[in-house]
């Protein structure tokens, strides 16, 4: 499994941030979007591999006077979590009931 990184972008000024997020296309997945703290700055969270990671800290860099990045390493977190994840439909003997409210769509 390839390197995975959770990537704090940070800002004092919610412009560059917005800037940089456009300019570098990122997963923010379901994380809500920039968090504006009490002392001022600005904060988001992203996902990117080792490669993603690594453009994404050389632009920072270039723009160190206005956004810093924050990485941690969770390949393994992701390995962990991947072990729980099921194979095949648990649907297709009907000892579980569907739940939410999607829509049912014929194969």
């Amino acid at each position: 499994m390839d390197k995975f990184f959770r990537i704090r972008i940070d800002s004092d000024n919610i412009e560059n941030l917005t800037n940089f997020i456009k300019e570098n296309p990122l997963d923010i997945g379901c994380t809500g979007g920039i968090t504006e703290y009490k002392d001022g700055h600005f904060s988001i969270e992203a996902y990117g591999n080792e490669n993603e990671t690594k453009k994404l800290q050389e632009e920072a860099l270039k723009k160190s006077d206005k956004i810093t990045i924050d990485l941690v390493d969770i390949t393994q977190y992701l390995s962990d979590r991947q072990k729980e994840v099921g194979t095949g439909d648990r649907y297709k003997d009907k000892k579980e009931s569907l739940q939410g409210y999607g829509t049912k769509v014929k194969q």
